[in-house]
């Protein structure tokens, strides 16, 4: 397949406009926080309410069968899995119990603490689908908001591939293996979770939401549309459009993209006229201009719907919508994190991404409780430790005005755990990471990028090496959120005892400077690297006082994240 970019008007500055951004007040508690009762938590809207993707959407959380435990053969079509329970995402099988009325936690089970004492194992899930006569031609994707741990998909009995990282959003496109219509297709998922492969309660199967899509031979791909705000002011805020456009035909086609923006009042842009060549890919990039534009922020966040029509011939061949703030982030040691031009404190905790009783899986009333309790408690920022949330989390910040440091994993290629994710780091982290960065690029709640956590590695040269590439390769698809990693003292993972200083590599090439459990050697720091931004990645709770102290003494020190801001298994 052809790539090439179409860009008419390129934009790019890292800095935020100061001048004319709004004042907001902080650690306000906002009205829409305030109801008394169990209702409060309750107003998530259905996980499948936001588009993420183009047109043709919709929910495929019904309908799966369940088999706990491996079996040969059943990714295939004819395989009889009559017997199997019927199971509605999000489904996390280690939470349940095998016999009715038991507990499902085993003390007994070896290195349980980290896991909850709750079982992994392998699990299988099949459910199918059928095309209308309407819809034969059409291509098709699946898109899973994570698996966990490791999965394997098949459609039609082909296989389409292998997710290593449990948290990480995953598509394959089905459209060369799809029957015809009036025939079943038969999607089958193999969900493996080894045990031993995090330091934390991890769940097991597929706990986030699945949806299939439907879309035009022409048209706009998963994650294919990027919204950023790249100059505000009260008057005025410049918009980038980034959009993808495919053709998967033979043949070149004509067709238009067209931007409608929907807040108090609807805005429509014309973007661009295209000339696709057969089998082709083109990036188009534009600027529009939002005139009197309401920022997002934790004590505003407002929201703006968003839709691009692909357009040929008059007609909507394809469509992506959205919803999406419009806010400014940047770094400096001399004036903190600035959010739409005002300095602004991080209150943040640290939180792991289970439900409690309900284990891993991604309810989206459960997430949007979590972040709704946070807020209610005083924080205005979340770290996810230490792996993407879900998708309903993020929507949910969004919402809720939280800002988040989306984080990517725990360990790069030197293991905490026999069967974690660095068996796979090598051969996927570049891929897992640029899914990563594209599925949540349009959430204003996003705000700092987190490479990692506690890497042993981090100032070995291999792991400098791995450091670096991540940072650029975030920069080289966001040039304006910044970057940090959480790093520990020596010690802790390994047998190496330098000083502190010796960190420095590591830090060198972050925006922000992730300190766990140091926040003493912030003013020591500060006079041998003057420009460096650090933040607490991780804080003791009984040393707040003191913590908090040196995030209001010193621009620099831009906030703290507490272990933790709500239990996890």
């Amino acid at each position: 397949m052809k790539s090439k970019r179409y860009n008419r008007r390129q934009f790019v500055t890292r800095s935020a406009a100061a001048a004319g951004a709004w004042i907001l007040p902080a650690w306000s508690n906002p009205s829409y926080l305030r109801a008394p009762d169990a209702r409060a938590f309750t107003l998530g809207e259905p996980a499948e309410s936001r588009a993420a993707f183009s047109s043709g959407v919709r929910s495929f959380n019904q309908g799966w069968r369940f088999h706990k435990g491996d079996i040969p053969g059943a990714e295939s079509p004819g395989f009889d899995d009559r017997t199997w329970r019927i199971v509605e995402l999000p489904h996390d099988w280690s939470i349940e119990s095998d016999t009715p009325g038991s507990a499902p936690f085993d003390k007994d089970m070896p290195d349980g603490r980290s896991a909850g004492y709750l079982h992994g194992g392998t699990g299988w899930y099949r459910n199918e689908f059928t095309l209308k006569d309407e819809q034969s031609g059409k291509g098709s994707d699946i898109l899973f908001d994570g698996v966990q741990q490791e999965s394997d998909v098949w459609i039609n009995g082909h296989y389409l591939g292998l997710q290593p990282h449990g948290y990480i959003a995953f598509s394959y496109n089905l459209t060369q293996y799809l029957n015809q219509a009036g025939e079943r297709n038969l999607i089958a998922v193999r969900a493996v979770n080894p045990e031993r492969n995090t330091r934390w309660y991890a769940g097991s199967g597929i706990y986030r939401d699945v949806r299939l899509r439907l879309h035009a031979a022409v048209h706009i791909p998963v994650w294919g549309v990027r919204v950023d705000t790249i100059r505000l002011n009260q008057e005025r805020a410049l918009l980038q459009i980034r959009v993808e456009v495919r053709n998967t035909l033979t043949s070149p086609q004509q067709v238009s993209l067209v931007l409608k923006l929907n807040g108090d009042s609807s805005q429509k842009f014309a973007l661009a006229d295209l000339s696709l060549a057969p089998d082709s890919t083109e990036q188009v990039s534009e600027e529009v201009s939002v005139a009197s534009p309401r920022l997002w922020a934790p004590d505003a966040p407002e929201l703006y719907e968003v839709e691009i029509e692909l357009q040929q011939a008059g007609l909507v061949i394809d469509s992506w919508s959205d919803s999406i703030g419009i806010r400014t982030i940047s770094v400096s040691a001399e004036r903190g994190l600035l959010l739409n031009g005002e300095p602004i404190k991080l209150k943040g905790g640290c939180m792991h991404h289970d439900n409690g009783l309900l284990g891993a899986a991604a309810f989206a009333d459960a997430e949007y409780r979590r972040v709704a309790t946070m807020k209610r408690n005083g924080y205005n920022a979340i770290r996810t430790s230490h792996n993407p949330p879900s998708s309903a989390f993020l929507n949910a910040c969004d919402r809720l005005g939280m800002i988040v440091m989306d984080e990517f994993t725990d360990m790069w290629e030197i293991p905490k755990k026999p069967n974690g994710y660095s068996r796979y780091f090598r051969a996927h982290w570049e891929k897992d990471l640029r899914a990563m960065i594209a599925r949540d690029y349009n959430h204003p709640s996003v705000a700092i990028w987190s490479i990692g956590n506690e890497i042993p590695e981090r100032i070995m040269p291999a792991g400098l090496e791995i450091g670096r590439k991540m940072a650029q390769t975030i920069r080289e698809m966001d040039s304006r959120r910044p970057i940090t990693n959480a790093i520990q003292s020596f010690g802790d993972y390994d047998d190496t005892h330098p000083d502190w200083d010796a960190s420095a590599p590591a830090f060198a090439f972050l925006d922000i400077a992730g300190y766990n459990y140091t926040w003493s050697k912030y003013e020591a720091d500060h006079l041998k690297y003057p420009s460096r931004i650090m933040v607490e990645t991780e804080s003791n709770p009984d040393l707040a006082y003191e913590t908090w102290r040196q995030v209001e003494k010193h621009p620099y020190v831009i906030g703290d994240f507490v272990w933790t801001g709500m239990d996890n298994l």
